[in-house]
């Protein structure tokens, strides 16, 4: 197995990153699966994609594994046990399973952890090599910092108050706040500014504070990989599509510092840049 993660002593983005160094193994990275147990085109894509992992690589998740996520508690619930069954099921094969928090799932834990087989890093995870830039994984939502009311919403969710009461409220009415909240979130969503949404340019700028990183994440569902212009050599970045039935694309990075995007075992071209604000 892999080394755990180590976090580095300095945040970026006001977030903890976390450091793997890595040799030459293969590494799997995907985002934004939003998986529910009623929605199982999505299970059987996810199903194809665990199945194709050759052992010994490394599966990040990039945030958003669930549809919702009330606490460690709902890994008994009918349905979405047999979800995270899939991942403890692939877990003994892999060099290592990481999985970063977003918006939709900040509440993964040890508990959640320790039924997969994996870790629940909070903040980024920066992969490094022997030799080539590292790379370096976030959720997204850090970048938006032009979606005030997201952002309003992100510390107030994640609160520690809030937090525990996520912990004692019975699991039925934590479901149903969830689900009200996903509703809730598409309505904002739909009504907002676009531009508004986008990642910011100076937040990204900000990632070169890890030292020479290519950058990816996801969280806008948009696939597309750019550059952007700065001291030095240019920040590369990419940004993965939301992994489901509809699109389901992950990334693989090589040995030699390449970032490719797959659907299935087929390698595609990335698309162009995406709006940055």
């Amino acid at each position: 197995m892999t080394p755990a993660p180590t976090p580095l002593p300095r945040k970026v983005f006001e977030t903890v990153v976390h450091e793997l160094a890595l040799g030459d193994e293969e590494v799997r990275l995907v985002s934004d699966l939003h998986l529910h147990p009623e929605r199982g085109a999505a299970l059987a894509v996810l199903d194809a994609l665990l199945a194709g992992l050759p052992d010994g690589a490394v599966l990040v998740v990039l945030g958003d594994l669930f549809d919702h996520w009330v606490g460690d508690r709902q890994a008994s619930l009918p349905g979405w046990s047999g979800i995270v069954d899939r991942f403890a099921a692939v877990a003994p094969r892999l060099g290592a399973l990481l999985f970063l928090r977003g918006n939709r799932d900040f509440m993964l834990g040890e508990g959640f952890a320790r039924r997969t087989g994996g870790r629940v890093l909070p903040g980024g995870l920066c992969l490094r090599r022997r030799e080539g830039p590292a790379l370096l994984c976030l959720h997204g939502d850090e970048l938006c910092r032009n979606d005030l009311r997201y952002q309003r919403t992100k510390r107030r969710l994640r609160s520690a108050p809030v937090r525990a009461l996520l912990r004692v409220l019975p699991m039925a009415w934590a479901m149903r706040a969830a689900e009200r909240a996903r509703a809730r979130s598409r309505d904002v969503v739909a009504a907002a500014d676009q531009e508004s949404l986008w990642p910011l340019r100076t937040a990204l700028a900000e990632a070169r504070g890890v030292g020479p990183a290519d950058l990816v994440f996801g969280h806008i569902h948009r696939c597309g990989a750019g550059a952007l212009p700065g001291a030095g050599e240019a920040l590369r970045y990419a940004v993965l599509p939301a992994f489901d039935e509809h699109d389901p694309g992950h990334a693989r990075w090589r040995a030699d510092g390449s970032l490719e995007l797959l659907y299935d075992s087929e390698v595609r071209p990335w698309p162009g840049d995406v709006p940055l604000s």
